[in-house]
């Protein structure tokens, strides 16, 4: 299997060869505790899935979402405090990708990503397993999506784009409150040459906008993590560059007033995760370039440093983030075994002090984690599993 490259391609989709779905759900987790983390039981909704986002929205709630492998189906799974269970989604998210989902209570649950304008795009293609890039021109159209969970049901509202635009895509987004919602990614308005730019979309408790976003030169910049600190502090991350050439951190920041490029003193960097404790104590992940290690930085108020994490084989990276508190963060991603070429969910801790690994049970022939959450329904993190032509959506969680 071809080493794993960041979330920072999760753009779009094309058709995923080869890979077969799992029959039936994933056992339960063992009652010994094999390793720190354990995979959890899924629904069989998670068959030919992957999931990519997770959030908490109360003591007893959470939320876990992705799309499909085979078809434009996006997934919404719901924790309910005894399992995970799926959720029908609007019938926009039939020919899907969904990305990111937030919560501000079990009532009030956004989750971003886009549609696709065709039926002829409905299926996935990577080069690799988190390495999702636009397929050439057969997908003419795709324009960004936000479903808003009331209780109830999933609705779908409608979300702007900018002028000309031809492929707009939402990945993930943060909520500093009910009526303060943010979501990022990038738009393309051209169709000769695939440079997108940053896209980011403000929800004000009426409507979605578009609020104006700064890029630097003229290839790629992409916005992929976004956290809401309060209304005048938020931090959007992702790269800049050349999909298959050098790549740079992209760091932007909202005062309440307008969105500016963050400068950052270290280069050839994908960021991909953001997240923080307070407005001097933020964290964002990702991956030194073309996915050769793993990188965290940190915002102390003034600037952004990077910190030193375990050694971890080349190939490996990091893609979620969920900070709790100043001594308490996790972060997740791909650690890579040289051995055998395969991989495991790689997880974090920030204890205040270090970063320490903590183990991950090992289930399919790669297992990757994307997404991580800590809040009130505890710690949750989701992936995929990658078998002998299949794959499977993974939710893993502190075995206890």
């Amino acid at each position: 299997m071809p080493t794993p490259r960041p979330l920072q391609r999760f753009l779009l989709v094309a058709s995923l060869a080869g890979l077969v779905p799992l029959v039936g759900g994933p056992p339960a987790a063992a009652a010994a505790c094999p390793t720190e983390f354990v995979r959890v039981t899924v629904p069989p909704a998670a068959d030919g899935r992957y999931l990519l986002s997770v959030a908490t929205g109360g003591a007893d709630s959470a939320w876990a979402v992705g799309p499909g492998a085979f078809t434009g189906r996006s997934l919404a799974l719901r924790w309910d405090g005894v399992a995970w269970t799926n959720t029908p989604l609007p019938k926009i998210a039939h020919q899907s990708t969904l990305i990111g989902v937030t919560a501000t209570t079990d009532t009030d649950v956004w989750a971003t990503g886009y549609a696709f304008s065709s039926a002829a795009a409905t299926t996935i293609r990577r080069s690799s397993p988190a390495d999702f890039f636009m397929a050439s021109r057969s997908v003419p159209f795709i324009r960004p999506m936000a479903l808003h969970w009331d209780g109830l049901r999933w609705k779908s509202y409608a979300v702007p784009e900018p002028r000309r635009s031809r492929r707009a895509t939402l990945q993930r987004t943060s909520a500093a409150g009910s009526g303060d919602v943010w979501a990022v990614g990038s738009v393309e308005r051209h169709s000769r040459d695939w440079q997108p730019s940053t896209l980011i979309e403000h929800w004000d408790g009426t409507e979605w906008s578009v609020t104006p976003s700064p890029n630097v030169g003229r290839h790629v910049n992409q916005l992929i993590g976004v956290t809401a600190i309060a209304a005048d502090d938020v931090w959007a991350v992702g790269w800049r560059g050349q999909f298959f050439g050098v790549q740079h951190a992209l760091i932007e920041h909202w005062d309440g007033s307008t969105w500016s490029v963050v400068p950052v003193s270290f280069r050839q960097d994908s960021i991909i995760d953001v997240s923080a404790a307070s407005a001097t104590d933020v964290w964002a992940v990702g991956a030194h370039h073309h996915g050769a290690s793993p990188v965290a930085i940190h915002w102390d108020g003034t600037s952004w440093t990077p910190a030193p994490l375990p050694a971890e084989a080349p190939g490996s990276y990091l893609e979620g983030l969920s900070v709790r508190s100043s001594s308490d963060a996790y972060a997740v991603g791909y650690a890579r075994d040289l051995s055998t070429g395969s991989g495991v969910g790689l997880i974090l801790h920030w204890d205040g002090a270090s970063w320490i690994e903590q183990s991950s049970q090992k289930v399919g022939i790669d297992d990757e984690l994307v997404g991580v959450t800590t809040g009130p329904s505890g710690v949750w993190a989701v992936g995929s599993i990658y078998g002998r032509n299949r794959i499977h959506g993974l939710i893993e969680a502190p075995c206890e």
